[in-house]
């Protein structure tokens, strides 16, 4: 390699300076051979403006010394092949350093600032992908050592562009409100009949080094989303891709900067109530002594642990105290908050979280009791069954179901129960003249739910008939031979 000084020289205007001022190197010459260097200035039309003597060089393999914890930068970085939503790189491996791995970033530059890519490899090369088309992108690499000593960063800026046709670019994204820590958007939906999905991206810089990225998608009937565990007062850069046909068509961009303060959280929880089967309606009050011009409502859906907004949202006014708004997102809703945020979309504010009614609630609850209970009598045996709750498992699953049976005429149930795997059993050897009482209920790996509803059944061996009573005054009545059966209720 051949290093040369290039000094600024004094042209005219027309001069065309085919380098910069500094270090011009002309890599892998080979060696033990010499050469005549000169360097000629041209102008507008190619004409030589300034020519250098003839410089006799020859070029020698040159020993680096480095020192035993020195890791230097990747050298030599090409592109290889580039295509719309990917490149191809290689590079030297450093002249220091026993390498471990390769860290490798792509990083959009203006509107793509938000598009930033991470990779890790083992070889010099890699094959970054998903990138958008038509962009342009500031590639760099170091080099780890297999002590995990980080190396600097390749020195020579290394700009590639993406292949094809840019996205459109939307301005149709706002920022709803930020805390120290949470940050939501809305943008507004893409009109496209074959829209699959979309990617939200959140970025944060630290003098001008990455230092997160967060890539979400999101279905296609969304249109909002809260980032959470930000840093307070962080600046962030945003961008929501939306795909169709699996190729990125539109992209929103946003930049944003956290609250220095943390949200108050006022002593007020929201009322909710159920109106219908998919209908419900959330009331609240306006706290007072804080700067409220906007109420967001907020729900965490059942076994999920990011909130999402209702579609319905209210503004403030002076001189009134209560407010509600209609929902039918809560159905498999587990809780509920209210988000009061000020004018500068800042949150100040929110209510304690309340619990839906009619949720899915946790296991250790009602809602992890059997319930439909059906029972199926043969001979001297019944076997019982039961449809699976449908209860929040996040804090403790399922494992199976305890259950008991006992003569009614007792009426003490017994201390211990006995266990199943699954969703029925069947009780052998039982007395046809006596009455028996069966609940279950689930046992879970932190416990147990509360017990079904208690069963009560008398065989009556003369006439054949097996009557099945069920409390809160529901009875089946089952005809064995043949086999039909009668449902109706009886309202006391």
């Amino acid at each position: 390699m051949f290093c040369f000084n290039v000094l600024k020289l004094n042209t005219s205007k027309n001069a065309k300076i085919g380098v910069k001022e500094g270090d011009l190197q002309i890599p892998r010459l080979p060696t033990g051979i010499s050469y005549f260097v000169r360097i000629k200035v041209l102008g507008d039309e190619n004409q030589v403006l300034v020519e250098t003597p003839e410089i006799r060089a020859r070029n020698e393999i040159v020993s680096i010394k480095c020192e035993a914890d020195e890791i230097t930068s990747p050298r030599d970085i090409e592109t290889k092949q580039k295509g719309q939503f990917s490149v191809a790189l290689s590079w030297h491996p450093p002249e220091c350093g026993s390498v471990g791995e390769y860290q490798i970033e792509l990083r959009g530059l203006a509107e793509g600032k938000f598009d930033v890519h991470h990779q890790t490899v083992a070889q010099p090369s890699a094959s970054v992908t998903n990138l958008l088309p038509n962009t342009e992108y500031e590639v760099r690499v170091r080099a780890v050592d297999r002590s995990k000593t980080v190396g600097p960063w390749n020195s020579d800026a290394i700009i590639v562009t993406t292949k094809g046709d840019a996205p459109e670019s939307s301005e149709a994204i706002k920022l709803e409100y930020t805390s120290d820590t949470d940050a939501r958007i809305h943008w507004t939906h893409t009109d496209e009949e074959r829209l699959q999905q979309y990617e939200v991206v959140l970025v944060e810089f630290e003098n001008n080094e990455v230092q997160r990225i967060e890539r979400t998608r999101v279905s296609p009937d969304r249109d909002s989303f809260l980032f959470v565990d930000l840093t307070p007062n962080s600046d962030y850069e945003i961008g929501v891709v939306a795909y169709v046909d699996h190729e990125p068509r539109k992209v929103y961009r946003l930049s944003l900067t956290t609250a220095a303060q943390p949200a108050l959280l006022v002593d007020i929880e929201p009322i909710i109530v159920k109106d219908g089967d998919n209908h419900y309606t959330v009331h609240w009050k306006k706290p007072d002594g804080v700067a409220a011009t906007k109420f967001i409502v907020e729900y965490k859906p059942a076994n999920e642990t990011r909130w999402m907004r209702l579609q319905e949202d209210r503004n403030v006014n002076e001189d009134e105290e209560n407010y509600s708004v209609s929902a039918t997102e809560l159905n498999n809703a587990f809780s509920v908050r209210v988000v009061v945020v000020d004018d500068e979309q800042r949150a100040v504010a929110k209510t304690k979280e309340a619990l839906v009614s009619g949720g899915i609630g946790s296991c250790e609850g009602n809602a992890g009791a059997p319930n439909e209970i059906r029972v199926q009598p043969s001979g001297n045996s019944i076997t019982f069954s039961w449809k699976a709750p449908t209860c929040d498992q996040d804090l403790s699953s399922i494992l199976g179901y305890e259950y008991m049976i006992w003569d009614q005429e007792n009426g003490v149930p017994p201390e211990t129960t006995s266990f199943t795997p699954k969703s029925s059993v069947t009780i052998d050897s039982l007395n046809p003249s006596i009455q028996y009482s069966f609940r279950a209920r689930s046992r879970l790996t932190n416990g147990h739910s509360s017990w079904s509803e208690t069963i009560e059944s008398v065989n009556n061996q003369k006439s054949g008939w097996f009557l099945i009573f069920f409390k809160h005054c529901s009875i089946s009545v089952l005809d064995l031979s043949p086999l039909f059966i009668f449902c109706f209720d009886v309202h006391i």
